[in-house]
């Protein structure tokens, strides 16, 4: 933590005058919606953060996702995401989070990147969503703040889930059609291997999933070496989430990939129950 109070400095003189009315609240988690300052007025795309408690005994830190979802034309269903950002939130003070990006070793391991100046979160309210604004640096020049997002405390309606054994299908359809297709390319056994045999990718064979945070971030490895496909799911951070939460009336959970050096390129699976 005092790595971390040193590398982000200039939050603290950004918002010294908020400390003083600062109480020691946990900080909402949950699904919050956002808009960036570099969308436009007129997009039905929309920011979510998804955030989960740091389960480490005495920790005061959360994991986050950063979305842009991509919404059908007036509703309220993501028929796909635009981009996505994982990150480790590391308290500065009751106003503040330090926003650390989170990366994946070709050997599956999990890193945290306290060498790169974070991203900030700022708070209006301790605990509370509501009018914070994340300011957004990217990995490759993280001096430089490329948008800036305000949170409201509403909820998007995903879910982050934990770990979800079954059968899935990726895709790469933007129109989110595939969603109604009763087929799968990868099946995720109760034993975490994710077995593949996803043709539009080229990505076939067993890979290993290891759960770094749990309930939260997974990462996978090859269990043997001719497998397909190593580039598609190497150095990914994977996570289960419902993006579209009708729970009890239907589950729509979906396995993600986050590739940390190109938040554009995503790897989407649906799960398909029932097959």
């Amino acid at each position: 933590m005092k790595l971390m109070k040193n590398s982000a400095k200039y939050l603290v003189a950004a918002a010294i005058t908020a400390f003083t009315s600062a109480s020691f609240a946990q900080l909402a988690q949950g699904s919050f919606i956002g808009k960036s300052d570099k969308q436009g007025s007129i997009t039905n795309d929309r920011m979510t953060l998804l955030i989960k408690k740091d389960q480490t005994p005495g920790s005061e830190d959360y994991y986050a996702i950063l979305a842009e979802y991509d919404l059908l034309v007036f509703s309220k269903i993501t028929k796909w995401i635009n981009r996505m950002y994982a990150y480790k939130m590391v308290k500065q003070s009751d106003l503040i989070y330090a926003m650390v990006p989170l990366f994946a070793s070709s050997a599956g391991d999990l890193e945290i990147k306290y060498d790169v100046q974070p991203s900030a979160l700022v708070l209006k309210k301790a605990g509370s969503l509501e009018g914070a604004i994340l300011s957004r640096s990217e990995v490759k020049d993280s001096t430089k703040v490329v948008e800036r997002i305000k949170f409201t405390d509403e909820s998007s309606g995903s879910t982050w889930e934990n770990f979800i054994a079954g059968k899935y299908l990726g895709t790469q359809k933007t129109s989110g059609l595939d969603y109604f297709q009763d087929k799968y390319n990868m099946e995720i056994t109760k034993d975490g291997v994710a077995r593949f045999n996803y043709e539009k990718e080229n990505i076939k064979g067993d890979f290993q999933i290891h759960e770094r945070i749990p309930g939260v971030f997974y990462t996978l490895t090859p269990k043997s070496n001719d497998v397909k496909g190593l580039s598609r799911v190497q150095g990914r951070i994977g996570f289960f989430v419902d993006i579209v939460n009708q729970k009890p009336k239907k589950t729509n959970d979906e396995f993600m990939m986050i590739n940390p050096l190109k938040a554009d390129d995503i790897g989407f699976y649906y799960e398909r129950e029932g097959l």
